[in-house]
Protein backbone atom coordinates (compact mmCIF):
# COMPACT_ATOMS: atom_id res chain seq x y z
CA UNK A 1 0.00 0.00 0.00
CA UNK A 2 1.47 3.63 -1.09
CA UNK A 3 1.42 5.79 1.55
CA UNK A 4 0.16 9.15 0.65
CA UNK A 5 3.13 12.40 1.16
CA UNK A 6 1.64 15.25 3.77
CA UNK A 7 3.17 18.32 3.19
CA UNK A 8 3.43 20.47 6.27
CA UNK A 9 0.91 23.42 6.72
CA UNK A 10 2.17 26.03 9.20
CA UNK A 11 -0.40 27.86 11.29
CA UNK A 12 -0.48 30.92 13.60
CA UNK A 13 -2.88 31.64 15.89
CA UNK A 14 -3.70 34.74 17.96
CA UNK A 15 -5.98 35.72 20.56
CA UNK A 16 -7.35 38.30 22.47
CA UNK A 17 -5.28 41.37 20.36
CA UNK A 18 -7.38 43.72 22.68
CA UNK A 19 -6.41 46.99 20.64
CA UNK A 20 -7.08 50.18 21.31
CA UNK A 21 -6.81 52.95 18.53
CA UNK A 22 -4.90 55.63 20.25
CA UNK A 23 -7.79 58.35 19.22
CA UNK A 24 -9.50 57.04 21.95
CA UNK A 25 -7.28 58.36 24.28
CA UNK A 26 -7.74 62.19 23.77
CA UNK A 27 -6.34 62.85 27.47
CA UNK A 28 -5.15 60.59 29.83
CA UNK A 29 -6.86 60.95 33.37
CA UNK A 30 -9.24 59.70 36.14
CA UNK A 31 -11.42 57.80 33.86
CA UNK A 32 -8.61 55.74 31.80
CA UNK A 33 -7.06 55.04 35.08
CA UNK A 34 -10.18 53.77 36.03
CA UNK A 35 -10.86 51.87 33.23
CA UNK A 36 -7.36 49.94 33.87
CA UNK A 37 -8.15 48.96 37.42
CA UNK A 38 -11.05 46.89 36.98
CA UNK A 39 -9.25 45.55 33.31
CA UNK A 40 -5.77 45.32 32.83
CA UNK A 41 -4.90 45.40 29.86
CA UNK A 42 -1.74 46.92 27.97
CA UNK A 43 -3.96 49.30 25.70
CA UNK A 44 -1.70 52.14 25.36
CA UNK A 45 1.06 49.54 24.03
CA UNK A 46 -1.83 47.30 22.23
CA UNK A 47 -0.59 49.45 18.27
CA UNK A 48 2.57 48.89 18.87
CA UNK A 49 2.30 45.08 19.94
CA UNK A 50 0.25 44.37 16.70
CA UNK A 51 2.56 46.06 14.37
CA UNK A 52 5.72 43.80 15.76
CA UNK A 53 3.36 40.50 15.51
CA UNK A 54 2.28 40.76 11.88
CA UNK A 55 6.36 42.04 11.30
CA UNK A 56 7.03 38.89 13.11
CA UNK A 57 4.61 36.64 11.33
CA UNK A 58 5.47 37.95 7.70
CA UNK A 59 8.68 36.55 8.86
CA UNK A 60 7.46 33.02 9.75
CA UNK A 61 5.46 32.85 6.36
CA UNK A 62 2.51 30.90 7.91
CA UNK A 63 0.06 29.00 5.59
CA UNK A 64 -2.59 29.99 7.93
CA UNK A 65 -3.36 33.13 10.56
CA UNK A 66 -6.24 32.22 12.86
CA UNK A 67 -7.49 35.48 15.23
CA UNK A 68 -9.76 33.82 17.60
CA UNK A 69 -11.72 37.20 19.01
CA UNK A 70 -11.85 39.91 20.93
CA UNK A 71 -9.67 41.83 18.74
CA UNK A 72 -10.23 45.09 19.98
CA UNK A 73 -10.75 46.67 23.28
CA UNK A 74 -14.47 47.30 23.55
CA UNK A 75 -15.31 46.83 19.65
CA UNK A 76 -15.07 50.50 18.77
CA UNK A 77 -15.08 51.25 15.17
CA UNK A 78 -11.96 53.09 14.59
CA UNK A 79 -9.97 50.13 16.47
CA UNK A 80 -11.37 47.27 14.15
CA UNK A 81 -10.59 49.80 11.33
CA UNK A 82 -6.90 50.05 12.72
CA UNK A 83 -6.61 46.28 13.36
CA UNK A 84 -8.34 45.20 9.66
CA UNK A 85 -5.70 47.46 8.44
CA UNK A 86 -2.77 46.09 10.13
CA UNK A 87 -3.71 42.39 9.13
CA UNK A 88 -4.39 43.29 5.47
CA UNK A 89 -0.66 43.34 5.58
CA UNK A 90 -0.67 39.79 6.14
CA UNK A 91 -3.44 39.26 3.09
CA UNK A 92 -1.01 40.69 1.14
CA UNK A 93 1.76 38.75 1.54
CA UNK A 94 -0.37 36.29 0.46
CA UNK A 95 -1.12 34.27 3.93
CA UNK A 96 -4.92 33.51 4.26
CA UNK A 97 -6.30 35.00 7.24
CA UNK A 98 -9.13 34.42 9.58
CA UNK A 99 -10.87 36.17 11.97
CA UNK A 100 -13.90 35.73 14.39
CA UNK A 101 -15.34 37.92 16.95
CA UNK A 102 -14.83 37.91 20.35
CA UNK A 103 -17.42 38.75 23.04
CA UNK A 104 -15.27 42.62 23.23
CA UNK A 105 -16.14 42.88 19.09
CA UNK A 106 -19.46 43.67 18.41
CA UNK A 107 -22.29 46.16 19.73
CA UNK A 108 -19.82 46.47 22.84
CA UNK A 109 -21.92 49.24 25.14
CA UNK A 110 -18.10 49.55 27.13
CA UNK A 111 -17.03 51.12 23.83
CA UNK A 112 -15.96 54.61 24.82
CA UNK A 113 -13.85 57.86 24.18
CA UNK A 114 -11.73 58.75 27.44
CA UNK A 115 -11.20 62.46 28.11
CA UNK A 116 -9.50 63.25 31.07
CA UNK A 117 -12.20 62.82 34.05
CA UNK A 118 -14.86 61.53 31.53
CA UNK A 119 -15.14 59.14 29.51
CA UNK A 120 -17.93 58.64 26.73
CA UNK A 121 -19.89 56.15 24.24
CA UNK A 122 -18.54 55.96 20.59
CA UNK A 123 -19.21 53.90 18.07
CA UNK A 124 -19.02 50.08 18.07
CA UNK A 125 -19.54 47.58 14.83
CA UNK A 126 -22.90 45.34 14.38
CA UNK A 127 -21.88 41.65 13.30
CA UNK A 128 -22.79 42.35 9.63
CA UNK A 129 -20.49 45.33 9.89
CA UNK A 130 -17.76 43.03 11.20
CA UNK A 131 -18.33 41.00 8.49
CA UNK A 132 -17.97 43.57 5.50
CA UNK A 133 -14.75 45.21 8.14
CA UNK A 134 -13.09 41.53 7.54
CA UNK A 135 -14.56 40.30 4.12
CA UNK A 136 -10.61 39.72 3.35
CA UNK A 137 -10.26 37.92 6.19
CA UNK A 138 -12.88 35.24 6.12
CA UNK A 139 -16.23 36.77 5.28
CA UNK A 140 -16.13 37.36 1.12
Amino acid sequence: MEQARVSSIKIAIISDLHVMEPGLLKQDGKAFEQYLNRDRKMLRESVEILDTLVTDILELKPHLVLVTGDLTKDGERTSHLLVADRLQRLVDAGIQVLVVPGNHDINNPDAKVFDGDSATATATITRNEFADIYRQMGYD
